[in-house]
């Protein structure tokens, strides 16, 4: 394969990443309105550290497991900024 049909390869994954991520958020937006109406806190410390575990699992190379923590942290953080911007 060449440098091209790698980058065509990756613009479908983005592709696909732009859509989960857009469901994802609108999931978490879903999430704000449910800790708003019964008080819950924005942050969940434990759930955090459950969601980084369970995805490190799920990887087939473990090499990437720094590498996919640091997605799921900015995923997290991008998350807890969308549901203040939602319940300011």
């Amino acid at each position: 394969m060449n440098l091209d049909e790698i980058r065509v390869e990756i613009d479908a994954v983005d592709a696909a990443l732009t859509a989960l991520f857009e469901k994802r958020m609108a999931l978490v937006k879903q999430v704000a309105e449910f800790k708003k109406a019964n008080g819950v806190a924005l942050t969940d410390a434990s759930r955090e550290a459950a969601v980084l575990e369970k995805n490190r699992e799920r990887l087939s190379d473990p090499a990437l497991g720094v590498y996919l923590d640091d997605l799921f942290r900015q995923l997290i953080h991008l998350s807890k900024l969308y549901q203040q911007s939602l319940n300011p």
